[in-house]
């Protein structure tokens, strides 16, 4: 067996390897990338899109087109509403909170215009980036963009 510069097992060819990628590393196992990380107009997009679907459901319930819901029932004509980007809350978008609550149905739908603006113009993209990049991480996919 070949000994290669780094001190393992190989041909020539990895010692030329190494030379020409310093910081190569090998593996037994590699599992490929069945996503793409967003762009931040695209992420907003996803998250403008989620809550009109929301305010389309609230405005005309049906269960065969029932959105994943950003507001809940509060009881009492009352509802709450959060923003999401995929499955994840935007954290603390809200004075250090994740949920509006207290509501009036009457008002819920102009909650839900507000914050598509809102996000429209790129107002919640910390939270939004915050959530992009922990998602990145949790694929183990940390490093490049």
């Amino acid at each position: 067996m070949n000994t290669n510069t780094s001190g393992s097992f190989g041909g020539a060819y990895m010692g030329r390897l190494k030379d020409l990628l310093p910081n190569m590393q090998t593996s037994n196992s590699v599992s490929a990338i069945r996503s793409k990380r967003h762009s931040i107009q695209e992420a907003r997009q996803a998250v403008v899109d989620k809550i009109l679907a929301n305010k389309e459901h609230f405005i005309n319930p049906d269960p065969a087109t029932k959105p994943d819901l950003i507001y809940k029932d509060q009881g009492g004509g009352y509802y709450s509403v959060g923003i999401k980007y995929g499955n994840r809350w935007l954290s603390k978008a809200f004075n250090g909170s994740s949920f509006i609550t207290g509501i009036p149905k009457e008002n819920v739908a102009g909650v839900m215009d507000l914050l598509s603006e809102a996000v429209s113009n790129g107002e919640m993209d910390k939270y939004i980036e915050s959530i992009r990049d922990a998602n990145w991480k949790a694929h183990g996919k940390g490093g490049a963009r």
